[in-house]
């Protein structure tokens, strides 16, 4: 819902952390950070960073003054930890569960998606209009691939909630 929300949301991650017994909080995003402020400085944390909390200048201004306190830092990338050397980072890439995401048959998901399995697709997993995805990059290389693979028709997008349109 915002930035402001994670600093609204400090009273009810420390009412959480007392009615609980936790050895160590570990905050997934940088911008998650601004949620534990009220959280004993006693506390171990370790954070997790995905992108846009470091590559973003505002967001990784954020990050860096609530991560000070990190025992570790991981990053999900060499490059994204590269932007912020330190002796507590860590990189730990972050991939793909083919345990929950599992190859299937291609016919069989296209059926399920109502979509044709002879057209080649290209697809946007991400919501368009969420600028630190870049999608006017995205429809750039699109278009630089279609003069090469003319038949790449169709681009499939996945927007907030799941929803999937096709164009």
């Amino acid at each position: 819902r915002g930035t402001l929300d994670y600093v609204g949301a400090n009273a009810r991650v420390r009412a959480r952390w007392d009615a609980g017994r936790f050895d160590l909080l570990h905050v997934h995003y940088g911008l998650t950070g601004l949620a534990t402020l009220m959280i004993p400085s006693r506390c171990p944390m370790i954070f997790t960073f995905y992108g846009s909390d470091v590559n973003d200048s505002l967001q990784r201004t954020i990050s860096v003054a609530t991560a000070r306190r990190a025992k570790c830092r991981i990053f999900v990338a060499r490059r994204l930890a590269d932007l912020w050397p330190d002796r507590r980072n860590v990189v730990i890439p972050n991939g793909v569960d083919f345990t929950v995401c599992a190859p299937r048959d291609r016919d069989a998901a296209c059926r399920e998606l109502h979509l044709n399995p002879a057209v080649p697709r290209i697809l946007f997993g991400a919501p368009p209009n969420n600028p630190g995805k870049r999608y006017d990059l995205f429809r750039e290389t699109v278009e630089r691939v279609r003069r090469v693979f003319p038949t790449a028709a169709e681009l499939i997008r996945i927007g907030a909630g799941g929803v999937i349109s096709v164009t």
